[in-house]
């Protein structure tokens, strides 16, 4: 079965300095703008006359450190053969320092399911309960309702959420939203049918929720920088994600759903790579509190040194504050313990 694994976005956290020079090689900054509710200031980056990158700086809260920001590439670049050569090269040029990656999509195109099921017959066949989703969860449904109903999109989880996966009919987004000729080129290079509908399967993961551990060798962190360009790696990593966030099941009698059998959808290996989180604690006390409160101060106290070690501990105070029903508390204590130091 052919199909195109791809990463479809990219964003990267990390320091920044808006003092480089204005020119170099063959990239130049573009005019600074208005940015969005976390930065201030937004800044397209050009390679040859093309946009290829957007950094974002000036954080408009001050949890985050002064010379935080926010690297994103333009979706032709994360096409490239060599797409980690302009990460590098961005990076020097602007002087932009990665810390960790805040966002990123990854994806399967291809034109029927590795069992022979069409993605419109397992669309139709979902909403008759046909196929049930392992989990449950929210979901959301997107098409075009005429003389008959066309559901091209079937969204599972929220945007706001660690992850968010989607299926969709890339064809029809091709033609009906903006023609990305690099992807169709990518999907000529495979061998994917471009007079017959070729679907997507995305995953968009958001960096501050998601960590990822590899059970053979024991390694736990975020996505490593250097795996973005294995495609064994991103093989790893969306076998992981159809197995936790798009399993379905095909309806039977059996009260239990876990011995329903799988939809075999994908043939991808299984993976060691698995989705966990920091913290998992009841509502939290007195305990919680006093470490919420020291990581806290330690990624104030630091932050202007090392971003790196800041990043990490407001990532786990915001994590072990959600995760013990104090985020609204945490939220509350900032100023006064700013007032402190």
């Amino acid at each position: 079965m052919a199909n195109l694994i791809s990463i479809d976005w990219l964003t990267l956290y990390g320091e920044y300095e808006p003092t480089m020079a204005e020119y170099q090689s063959h990239y130049l900054k573009g005019t600074t703008k208005k940015g969005g509710q976390v930065f201030a200031v937004s800044q397209p980056i050009m390679y040859y006359g093309k946009q290829c990158a957007v950094i974002a700086y000036s954080p408009m809260s001050r949890i985050l450190p002064a010379n935080a920001g926010q690297l994103t590439f333009s979706n032709w670049v994360l096409y490239d053969v060599d797409f980690l050569r302009y990460v590098r090269d961005v990076c020097l040029f602007i002087g932009f320092r990665p810390v960790s990656i805040s966002r990123i999509d990854v994806a399967v195109d291809f034109q029927c399911f590795s069992c022979g099921l069409n993605p419109k017959d397992f669309i139709s066949g979902f909403f008759k309960g046909k196929y049930v989703k392992n989990g449950g969860g929210n979901f959301a449904s997107y098409g075009k309702c005429g003389e008959s109903l066309e559901i091209n999109t079937l969204a599972f989880g929220k945007r706001s959420s660690g992850v968010f996966a989607r299926l969709y009919n890339k064809s029809v987004e091709q033609v009906e939203q903006v023609s990305k000729p690099w992807i169709k080129e990518m999907w000529r290079a495979v061998g994917l049918d471009e007079s017959k509908d070729i679907w997507r399967l995305e995953f968009e993961l958001r960096g501050r929720a998601v960590k990822i551990a590899n059970m053979g060798t024991g390694e736990f962190g975020g996505i490593a920088f250097d795996c973005l360009l294995s495609r064994d790696y991103l093989c790893d990593l969306l076998s992981m994600l159809y197995r936790d966030y798009f399993d379905f099941r095909i309806f039977s009698a059996q009260a239990n759903k876990s011995r329903w059998k799988r939809l075999a959808m994908f043939n991808f290996q299984l993976s060691d790579l698995k989705r966990v989180r920091a913290f998992n604690m009841s509502r939290g006390g007195l305990r919680e509190k006093i470490l919420i409160k020291n990581l806290h101060k330690f990624s104030e106290r630091y932050g202007y040194k090392d971003l790196l070690n800041a990043n990490v501990g407001r990532e786990l105070a915001d994590d072990l504050a959600k995760n013990t029903g104090l985020a609204k508390w945490y939220y509350s204590k900032m100023d006064e313990w700013k007032a402190e130091e």
